[in-house]
Parts: C-alpha cells; sequence; structure tokens
C-alpha cells in the first residue's frame, strides 16, 4: 500500500492532490507532469517540500502568502483567518444584510394594505399603511449605512 502527496518539483509546493493505492504502477501513472511524490499524506496548505538538497527531499512547514492584508497567521491552525476588525466588519455587514432582507420581505403586506384602502378611499387607512411602509424603509435605510 502506498500513500502519497504530490509536489512541484520546481517550487517544492504540495499541489493538493493525494495518492492511496495498493495496485503496482499505479505512482507511475498517476504521477502529473512536472510533479514528484512524498511518501505521506501532507497538508499542501502548510507544508511544502525543502528542494535545497535535491538528494534529500525534506518535508518542511509552509506558511502562503497572505490574501489580503485584512488576514494574520494562525499557528495553531497553520492557516490564515480574518483579522477581528476585519471579522467583525464583515459579521456587521452580513447582519445588515438580512436584516435588510427580513425587511423587505415585510414589505408586500404594507402596499397590499395601501393599495385596498387606496382602492376602498380608505384616507385613515392609507396614510397608516404609508406610515407603516416609510417605518420599514427608514428601517432599512439605517441597516444600508453598514454596507458603505
Amino acid at each position: 500500500m502506498i500513500a502519497v502527496s504530490f509536489y512541484d518539483k520546481a517550487t517544492g509546493l504540495f499541489t493538493g492532490r493525494r495518492l492511496v493505492s495498493t495496485h503496482d504502477g499505479a505512482l507511475e501513472i498517476n504521477t502529473p507532469e512536472g510533479c514528484a511524490a512524498m511518501d505521506g499524506e501532507h497538508d499542501h496548505l502548510s507544508s511544502k517540500v525543502d528542494l535545497s538538497d535535491p538528494s534529500n527531499p525534506k518535508v518542511v512547514d509552509y506558511q502562503p502568502p497572505a490574501p489580503s492584508n485584512d488576514h494574520e497567521w494562525n499557528a495553531d491552525t497553520k492557516r490564515w483567518q480574518l483579522k477581528t476588525a476585519a471579522q467583525a466588519l464583515l459579521d456587521s455587514r452580513q447582519r445588515a444584510t438580512w436584516a435588510i432582507r427580513s425587511l423587505e420581505a415585510s414589505q408586500p403586506r404594507c402596499l397590499r394594505e395601501l393599495a385596498l384602502a387606496l382602492h376602498r378611499n380608505d384616507a385613515g387607512g392609507a396614510a397608516a399603511a404609508a406610515v407603516r411602509l416609510q417605518g420599514l424603509d427608514d428601517q432599512i435605510a439605517k441597516h444600508r449605512e453598514t454596507l458603505k
């Protein structure tokens, strides 16, 4: 039985492709062009092959480039994660988006009440429905400020 991870022979970066097989010759026919195999299943996001000694390649820790300036390296998980402030902003925007969707979903009832009141020439009912509709719109506008 073999279990290998493939890496780029030029950079030493693992490709993310692995092979586990009991078939003789499986390694030869499944190795991607320009790649080599390293025994074991290795995390392609936090390890790579050190090619400084071509006769003795070995697996070493690897920290890929940061996705953005809003990310920081977590040494425990060996992954990039959003900084606290960036995550808070993302969470705030997501809450605002959901609030807007919820408020917009409640508008059809107010619009229907407004339309029916206008159809019946019910000025008081139309005014009340318009006030509720304006209230929803004001709340939506408040949440949209978060999205700017």
